[in-house]
């Protein structure tokens, strides 16, 4: 995965950067992307958190989690997350790029200081509730009551790597 990035150190899907449909899931042939054109944020969110788990990694994509940050709370390139306010549409477990996977991606990259850091904590202290409990959109899980409460659960645990 470290050797198929955009020009620019982040991740896309090559359909995508190719201007091509969903059609193009159903050719046999393998589409190489076009890595002159810019990454995904949504992509490269959903790379970045299996090399942020394993040490070795880190040190490797750590610029790419600053890129990451740079787009927090900014629409994708591509078609896949048009509004920025799929930041918010979170997902426990994980499976997109929100802004709780990319603050627990970061932080485990050792980016605990950026500017967008700093909004991501103010969205959540202003979504935080009088029982404790963060109030959020949840997209994916949301059939599960319990699901603001992981996510709550997660974040927390998220905010004590800034302690250390």
């Amino acid at each position: 995965m470290l050797g198929i990035r955009q020009d620019d150190g982040g991740w896309a899907i090559p359909f995508r950067t190719r201007n091509e449909n969903l059609e193009a899931l159903g050719k046999k042939e393998t589409l190489e992307p076009d890595r002159t054109k810019p990454f995904s944020h949504l992509i490269t969110g959903i790379v970045l958190r299996p090399f942020s788990l394993i040490e070795g990694y880190r040190n490797k994509v750590k610029e790419t989690g600053t890129l990451l940050a740079d787009r927090v709370f900014t629409r994708d390139k591509y078609a896949d997350r048009t509004g920025a306010d799929y930041w918010t549409k979170f997902t426990y477990p994980y499976h997109w790029t929100d802004i709780l996977s990319t603050l627990d991606t970061l932080t485990l990259l050792g980016i605990k200081n950026h500017p967008k850091i700093d909004e991501i904590n103010q969205w959540f202290k202003k979504h935080k509730q009088n029982n404790g409990i963060y109030q959020v959109n949840v997209m994916a899980g949301a059939k599960y009551k319990d699901t603001k409460y992981w996510i709550t659960l997660q974040y927390l645990k998220v905010q004590k790597r800034f302690e250390t």
